[in-house]
């Protein structure tokens, strides 16, 4: 029999089997849009978002986290949004969808 204190780690694997669906928030598929779309016009190296990414660790299990990498992408994006306006640039895959309607 196992000890009772290990059940609360054997959980989330009892319950996902060890393969929970990564749900990304939707403001990290922006944010992540975004960059690739500023780094293309501004000409400078591509930011490494793969941590935002689906199979980012953003999304591995911890809703801390999560919530954590939400805000991050949320900041990411308007600060984005500032610097592309700041330097002339359109770019579509930066617009505020709010602002788009």
């Amino acid at each position: 029999m196992m000890p009772r204190l290990l059940w609360p780690l054997l959980f989330p694997v009892a319950v996902c089997g060890g393969g929970c669906e990564r749900i990304v928030d939707p403001v990290c598929d922006d944010y992540i849009a975004c960059q690739a779309a500023f780094d293309d016009e501004a000409g400078g190296d591509a930011t490494d978002t793969s941590i935002y990414a689906e199979e980012g660790d953003c999304w591995a299990g911890d809703p801390t986290a999560a919530d954590r990498c939400a805000a991050e992408c949320q900041e990411s994006l308007e600060v984005l949004r500032e610097a592309a306006a700041s330097q002339g640039l359109t770019l579509e895959a930066c617009a505020d969808a709010a602002e788009a309607v």
